[in-house]
């Protein structure tokens, strides 16, 4: 699953078009809206939830699901997170 600021949570397959929001921003989607979506689609009971994203974004997601993971926690910028997904999948780190 994607999370779009616009459209919350999406599928790999989904087409939208282009927009510039960020989430916080008038128009994005919050907590409530993500959580509906979650139920929806059935995943409020999904057992792990792995938050590849920046940190208000994954913070979102955390705010939905608290078995939420949030591997790029404490990173501060794309390098870091790069590096530390570059440890993750070597083995030198495991998920926060």
């Amino acid at each position: 699953m994607i999370l779009s600021a616009r459209y919350g949570l999406l599928d790999l397959s989904d087409h939208v078009s282009p927009y510039e929001l960020q989430l916080g921003q008038p128009g994005a989607v919050d907590a409530d809206t993500i959580r509906d979506q979650a139920h929806q689609l059935g995943l409020l009971d999904t057992p792990e939830v792995i938050a590849l994203a920046p940190r208000r974004y994954a913070e979102l997601a955390a705010a939905v699901g608290p078995h939420t993971h949030q591997p790029l926690a404490g990173t501060t910028g794309i390098g870091a997170q790069l590096a530390r997904l570059t440890a993750l999948a070597a083995g030198h780190a495991t998920l926060a």
